[in-house]
């Protein structure tokens, strides 16, 4: 008897677990094409430099396996290695580049969220001054932003951008742009991963 109700118990805990599961996944889809990079390119995006921006050395940016939102699981991720091009200490002196893309969708609101982070090694210095600066941008306009600062050889930072906004239906543009004030040889490496856009329901 004992184990018939400790069954029951199994039993009852797993239907209430997959229902929860079932409710947490109100099927929308991502408005994105590739926003998580998993045909393992920048198929559908942009990439796109500051006026003295680079997004890395020959190579870069590009895709690469990573565990960017830490959950134990490296996936596709763009890799970016950004910085100033050229060295200034006057002006605007954060620059690099990031990547872009538009999609289409209805009069309402928008949920967004994107996987951010930033990992730093090297064999002479023990940290540097800015991993970067993610910025989210809709149309335009700057919705969020995450800011690694300092960060350790051998450390590894992670955010995740998340905004919600209301669009008007039509065409609009989905930006995350990187920006170091240093140079980019010898920089952290700042991943991107799950860039998700979905509609709000009515």
């Amino acid at each position: 008897m004992k184990y018939s109700c400790s069954k029951k118990v199994r039993w009852f805990l797993a239907v209430a677990i997959f229902a929860g599961l079932v409710g947490a996944d109100d099927g929308r889809a991502n408005l994105l094409e590739n926003g998580s990079f998993e045909t393992g390119d920048f198929s559908g995006w942009e990439v796109f430099t500051t006026e003295n921006g680079t997004v890395g050395q020959v190579g870069f940016p590009n895709i690469m396996e990573f565990d960017t939102n830490g959950n134990g699981k490296a996936t596709n991720s763009a890799r970016f290695q950004v910085g100033q091009h050229k060295f200034e200490t006057a002006g605007d002196t954060r620059q690099g580049g990031g990547l872009y893309t538009h999609f289409t969708g209805k009069a309402g609101i928008l949920e967004i969220s994107v996987d951010v982070a930033c990992a730093f090694s090297s064999n002479t210095k023990r940290r540097n001054l800015d991993g970067g600066l993610f910025e989210l941008l809709l149309d335009g306009e700057t919705l969020n932003r995450f800011h690694i600062g300092p960060i350790h050889k051998g450390t590894t930072k992670r955010g995740t951008l998340r905004a919600s906004s209301p669009i008007t239906a039509g065409v609009h543009q989905i930006r995350i742009r990187i920006t170091r004030p240093f140079a980019s040889m010898a920089a952290p490496f700042q991943y991107v991963d799950n860039v998700v856009v979905l509609q709000k329901p009515d």
